[in-house]
């Protein structure tokens, strides 16, 4: 998750020298104003009117969030996911906030733009799977037996007659074999791992335009 934050804080400014993803036009101070007639014929850029710098915010934004994932990753009691999916929260709260001043076409769904509509879905299913993966013991969150996490491997060994074998060697310090995940438990798990795809799909993809 860090490195997508700071992928999308170079990513933003590319945007600010391409001149796309503008925001409104404004009077505040700290307004941009685009000239270069290259950015109004590629992507359409509002030539010589004060705009809100959306782009600088959204990398402002990222920024602060990559500190805020670096400074709190080792923090408090981790566990899989925490960080992944504090920063699609945070992402989309920021986001969410950002589009009020985005001047460019977005689409709109149920009269917000689409990036504010995947973010009105986002931010609630972000927080549902933080307390969800926080609710999951350490068994079950990394597959451990005990205080000892589980190396699962392929390794070969000599018997006792001198011939070499080779199989499947599954150790957790412990001398006990690990407990086997019930069908609920794979499916549960299947379904969390399709969710961390859909969520790095919309940060990488849908979310980053």
């Amino acid at each position: 998750a860090p490195g997508i934050a700071l992928g999308h804080v170079i990513g933003r400014m590319g945007c600010f020298f391409a001149g796309c993803c503008w925001g409104k036009p404004t009077d505040v101070p700290w307004a941009i104003t685009f000239t270069n007639p290259y950015a109004a014929a590629n992507v359409g850029t509002p030539l010589n009117v004060p705009l809100h710098p959306t782009q600088l915010y959204e990398a402002g934004a990222e920024a602060i969030i990559l500190g805020l994932l670096l400074a709190t990753e080792r923090r408090g009691r981790p566990f899989p996911g925490r960080t992944f999916w504090l920063y699609m929260f945070v992402y989309a709260v920021s986001r969410f906030v950002i589009e009020f001043y985005r001047g460019d076409p977005r689409g709109m769904v149920l009269g917000i733009s689409t990036s504010q509509f995947i973010s009105v879905v986002l931010a609630p299913l972000s927080i549902a799977m933080l307390v969800w993966l926080s609710r999951k013991g350490p068994e079950q969150a990394g597959e451990r037996v005990g205080d000892v996490a589980v190396v699962d491997a392929v390794g070969i060994a000599v018997d006792g007659d001198g011939q070499t074998r080779i199989g499947r060697v599954v150790a957790d310090g412990t001398g006990r074999p690990p407990r086997r995940r019930s069908r609920h438990r794979a499916r549960r798990d299947a379904v969390v791992d399709f969710l961390v795809l859909v969520g790095r799909h919309q940060a990488s993809g849908i979310l980053g335009l």
